[in-house]
């Protein structure tokens, strides 16, 4: 018997192999695939949701995009924070 899921996901590199191992599994039914804005905006990540949906090649489980910010402070793209490390490591 398999459990039935839902994902939330950013869609991010560690978000996708989630996503992909959980399509592959038998014994996991995912109801659906929801994303929101985290290390990538929402666009990314829904592009990058129905990508690995094909590439996994199973169950076509329905994506929904969801919020494009936190609830509570600004959203910072993991590039703008990427380049502060890169930033305050290079000297």
């Amino acid at each position: 018997m398999s459990r039935r899921i839902l994902i939330d996901t950013d869609a991010a590199a560690d978000g996708i192999v989630g996503l992909v191992m959980a399509l592959r599994d038998p014994s996991v039914d995912i109801a659906a695939v929801t994303t929101v804005a985290g290390k990538v905006s929402v666009e990314q990540a829904t592009r990058n949701a129905l990508t690995a949906i094909e590439y996994a090649a199973r169950a076509k489980p329905p994506v929904y995009r969801g919020s494009s910010k936190p609830l509570y402070q600004d959203h910072v793209p993991f590039e703008k924070l990427a380049g502060k490390r890169v930033e305050r490591f290079a000297g």
